[in-house]
This record gives structure tokens, sequence and C-alpha cells, in this order.
């Protein structure tokens, strides 16, 4: 593998392994769904690892990181740091490299060369990534992972609650954004709105019509739903709702009023 093919390697190994294709609604490359770090740092361009590293090095290098099913830090795949420690690349090195390549802001130059791995992985993470200390959860991790893991990794449901307008984009299948927002719900304690789905939306929560038309009055009461909030979501969402989710909304109105 020759490094002039780089970003074609580092988006082979992104997904090897990964044998997910059918959670997509279609063929393409889903980076947002993969990747822990934007491409700044995922990337490597060709004018730093030419000055350090043979083909065969190389090679050897990239086959290290073969096993990417669980990375969860910037250092457990291949990435700009990644080199830059493992080839112990100095930091005057990395600044003259970079001095002609409009590639890291100035910014993005101060915190790569702080060497502070928490640090770099929540300025380097993508919007969609999840960032614990030094650990980064991409999509795909949550996606496989149960809630158990959820909580020993320290995502709490108020965390993953602010990456679910992101999560709304990732392409995925209409089976698989059912299972995922299924146990995302389920995580966070309430029912979770998938794309444009109807809703009533109380103090930033959103309850869909699967969620109304599956509780009763009771439920209702604890999210602070009202008769009035009901009929406003049956007045404007009634014609889109399936029948029989509609029958129960209506005869839990009717009880309510």
């Amino acid at each position: 593998m020759k490094k002039t093919a780089i970003f074609l390697a580092l988006a082979l190994l992104m997904l090897s392994g990964c044998e997910n294709a059918a959670i997509f609604e279609d063929d393409n490359e889903h980076w947002s769904f993969y990747q822990p770090c934007v491409p700044e740092m995922d990337s490597i361009p060709g004018f730093l690892t030419k000055e350090y590293a043979t083909d065969e090095e190389w090679e050897a290098w990239i086959e290290k990181y073969e096993n990417m099913q669980d990375c969860r830090k910037v250092t457990d795949y291949p990435t700009v740091y990644t080199f830059i420690k493992d080839f112990n690349v100095s930091d005057e090195d990395i600044i003259n490299l970079y001095d002609d390549y409009d590639i890291l802001s100035e910014q993005d130059m101060q915190i790569l060369l702080t060497h502070d791995e928490a640090k770099i992985a929540e300025h380097f993470a993508t919007d969609c990534a999840i960032v614990i200390g030094d650990c980064i959860y991409p999509p795909e991790w949550i996606y496989e992972h149960s809630a158990d893991d959820y909580i020993d990794a320290g995502i709490t449901p108020e965390i993953l609650e602010e990456k679910l307008d992101e999560y709304a984009d990732l392409g995925l299948s209409e089976e698989a954004e059912e299972r995922f927002y299924e146990k995302l719900s389920e995580y966070v304690g309430h029912e979770i709105n998938t794309a444009d789905e109807p809703c009533i939306s109380i103090g930033g929560k959103e309850y869909s019509s699967v969620w109304l038309s599956s509780h009763d009055l009771t439920d209702y009461e604890e999210a602070g739903i009202t008769a009035n909030d009901v009929k406003e979501f049956l007045s404007e969402y009634g014609d889109e709702i399936e029948d029989d989710e509609k029958d129960w909304i209506e005869s839990c109105l009717e009880r309510m009023e």
C-alpha cells in the first residue's frame, strides 16, 4: 500500500470489519456514523508521512491498527496525532511541515501541540461524537452498544440527549433507525421523535403519536401533557397519523376532558 493512497487507506480502514451496510438507506459511505474525529485529524497528509516513514514502515503502521471495531481514543486508530506520537515527530517539525499548507488553523495547531489527549479529543471530535475525557464515542459506538456500556463510559442520558439532533441525519434505514431510537428512548426516559414525525413538545421533550398511543392518562399527566395539548396535536396532525393511534389518542382526550 503506497503512501499516495493514504486517504483511501484510512477510509477503508474506518469501514473494515463493519458489516453494517444494511443499516443505511443507501450505499454511500457514512463518515458521520463511523468517524470519531474531523478530517483534519483523521486524514494524514503525505507531506508528513513521507518525511518519517518508508512505504514498508507505513504498511506496518497501518496493519498495527487494523482492528478498529471499538476504538475510543485518538491513539486507538490512525490519526495525525497517533502518527506524530508513534514516529516521534517534534513540535518544531510539525509547525514547519504544516506551515505551507492551509489545513490546520492556529487554534488546531495550538491544541495539537499541547499533547493533551483529552483536549485533542474534545477539539477534534466530530459534531456527532460524544467525548468523555480522552475517549470519543461516534454514533456507530452508540448504535452497537448497550445502556450498561453507556453507563460504564460515563455517558449520561442528558449527554446523549444533546446529540439527538445530530443523529437525525445519519441516513439510517427505517428498520435501523427504529431499533436505534427505541434503545435511545429507553435510556433517556422518554420517546424520541425520529426526524419530522408529528409530536407534542413539553419542556424540551417530544412525545410522538407512537408514544401517545401506547401510554395512558397517568403517563400523560406525568409528562405534563394537557387536554389542550392533545387537542391541538390532533387538530394539526390528525390526518397524518395511523387510525388506530388516532383512535386511542382521541379516547384519552375524551377522558381528559
